[in-house]
Order: C-alpha cells, then structure tokens, then sequence
C-alpha cells in the first residue's frame, strides 16, 4: 500500500500494460524479456523495472514502470517530464504514458537513468559519496531547472488543458483549503495568515516541488536524472528552495532515540550545506524562505491530519509522521497559530 492509500500495483499492473502497448502499431508481439522487477523508493507510486522483448525502438532497453494514485497530479506528471526533458533537463525519457484500465490508476513508463538512488541501485561506497555530495547537488539541480523557461512548461500544460493557475502557488493554497484538516483548532488562523501574507511573485519558474535525495538518480557521486513530477509547479524559485532545507533539516528518517540527537544535528548542517551551495551559484530572497516554510510545513500537516482521520493512517516510520510535530513547530513560529492535530489512532 502507498502513501496515498492506494494498493500496490504488482504484476496485475505490469499485465495491463502489455495489453494497452500491444494495441499500439508495431506492439502485437510486445513481451516481457524477463520477470519485471518491484523497485523500493515509491513512497507515492509503485516503481517496477522492466525489460520488452520484440519491442519497437521506442520501448527498447530497460525501461522503469512508475503506476500512481489516481489524482489529478499524476496525470501532470508526464507533460512535465516530457517538457524539462525537452529543454534539456536531465530526466529520463517518457516511452509511453496513460492509465492503467482495470485500475484507472495513471503510469508513466520511461527509460531507466544510469545509476540509482540512496534507497536503490548504489553500492555502499557511492551511497557514502552522494550523501557527502547531496547538498551540493541538490543545489545544482535546482538551480538548473530554475534557469528553464517557464513558459514553455505552461505552454505544454495548457495544450493538455491545464491552465496556469492550477500549477501556481494560489492552487497550493486552495488545495489547503479544501482539506478535511481545515476543521482543526488554530488550521483555520494559520492558513488565513498565509493567505494575508502571500508574498509577490516577481520571478516564475518551473518548480520541482518535491527536490529531495530519494528523487536523484546519482552515478559516480554526479547527477544522472531527476525524477518524480509529480508536484511540479510554476512559482517563485523560493518554492523550491524552503522545500529542500525543510526536508533536509527535518531528515525524516527513522532512526532509535539514542540516534535522535545526531540525525537532527546531521539536518541541520545538510540543510545549512545545501543553501550555501544554492547561494553560490544563484541568490536566495531569505525573506521569503519562512512563508514558504510556512506553507510546506502546513501543507504536510493536512496530509497527515487526513490520514490520521481515516481507518489507514499512515505508518509511524513514514515521513511525512516523522516530520509533522517539527512541521507543527515552524506553522506556530511563522502564523502564531497553535494546531491541534489528531492523535496517531490507537495512541
């Protein structure tokens, strides 16, 4: 099961694939050349490896299946990643795309980047390379994409009927809005701040929105490809930035409480790294860094607080769990807003 409750796609997934390829001119004889392969590090969607046989060349080479939660930002996926590919980004390229019939759930099927990421596909050593390297290649990648043409992003959108508004920071916000959190003691007061606050957006670029070390595919301590699209947006360079340094100084991983200390103190410099290098290459308005803070780390809140109030809340070591009660923290510092989230079920 995944983190938007969705279950895993399996081989019943990679099945429906074959039959939607066969229908394509040239697919008749499609065939798996081996057994497909489930990948870790899909905490959102499924990721499969795979490999066709008496394939066309398009759909030749090891190949990587990703089948998402059906939701509005996983159809999106695909016009992005076609979109920054097509500027020059580094990010695997998009061999097919469309919806799983049986399950009506979106796929993206794309060409496998050479390396992997610090869950799957390095060894040990180069795993310790790139958590020494990650700030700094975080900020290179952000930067890069920062410098694309954020029109051409909208222009690929709008042909695939979706308007710039529904990428922009006010849908973010909306999106906010409409969660069942809104209900919660002091959600309402911290999110009418951020509303009143907003800041400017005097400069739009193509976002990454989720710029994080599990969606860098490393080789040799370099960058390959970036993936995941799936939260992309056209918004101030700051969106992207507060992102990362909040992740990075949250490091929501699990870890015994006699570690707790040190993982914090491993954040905090990670994330203090990774604006340094950003800053080396390209400013950062640190005025604008706690609204946007604000709004990631309110923004989490609502994930968890709807999931909390379903019968599958999410697992204690997941993320987004490990990361809620700092998140909490930064909303209170930045709105004055004190929220009152539900206990974990069963606490």
């Amino acid at each position: 099961m995944n983190a938007d409750g969705a279950p895993a796609a399996g081989a019943s997934a990679v099945d429906a694939l074959v039959d939607v390829l066969r229908s394509r001119d040239g697919c008749g004889a499609l065939r798996l050349a081996a057994p497909a392969e489930p990948l870790k590090g899909g905490f959102w969607a499924d990721i499969i490896a795979l490999r066709f046989a008496d394939a066309p060349p398009e759909l030749s080479g090891d190949l990587i299946l990703r089948v998402m939660p059906a939701h509005e930002r996983a159809s999106r996926d695909a016009v992005v990643q076609r979109a920054v590919g097509a500027a020059g980004f580094p990010t695997p390229r998009v061999a097919a795309a469309g919806v799983i019939p049986s399950s009506g759930r979106p796929f993206i099927l794309m060409e496998r980047a050479r390396g992997g990421t610090l869950l799957a596909g390095l060894a040990v050593r180069d795993i310790a390379i790139a958590f020494h390297r990650m700030p700094r290649l975080l900020a290179e990648a952000t930067t890069a994409l920062h410098r694309l043409d954020p029109e051409s992003l909208a222009r690929a959108l709008g042909e695939a009927g979706w308007p710039r508004e529904s990428v922009g920071t006010g849908q973010v916000l909306d999106d906010i809005a409409a969660s069942s959190a809104s209900g919660l003691a002091g959600f309402g007061a911290a999110l009418a701040r951020l509303v009143r606050t907003r800041p400017s957006e005097d400069r739009l670029a193509i976002c990454h929105g989720d710029m994080q070390p599990l969606n860098l595919i490393v080789e040799g301590g370099a960058l390959s490809a970036v993936i995941d699209w799936t939260n992309a947006r056209i918004a101030d360079p700051t969106y992207d930035v507060a992102y990362t340094a909040q992740l990075l100084e949250q490091a929501p991983i699990a870890l015994p409480r006699a570690l707790q200390p040190l993982r914090r103190r491993f954040g905090r410099r990670s994330a203090r790294q990774f604006l340094a290098a950003h800053e080396a290459i390209a400013p950062i308005d640190r005025a604008r860094l706690p609204w946007y803070d604000a709004l990631h780390a309110l923004r989490l809140v609502s994930r968890v607080a709807e999931r909390r109030a379903t019968r599958d809340p999410l697992p204690r070591s997941h993320p987004w769990e490990l990361a809620v009660d700092d998140a909490l923290a930064r909303v209170a510092r930045q709105t004055g807003a004190a929220i009152a989230l539900p206990p974990y079920p069963g606490a």
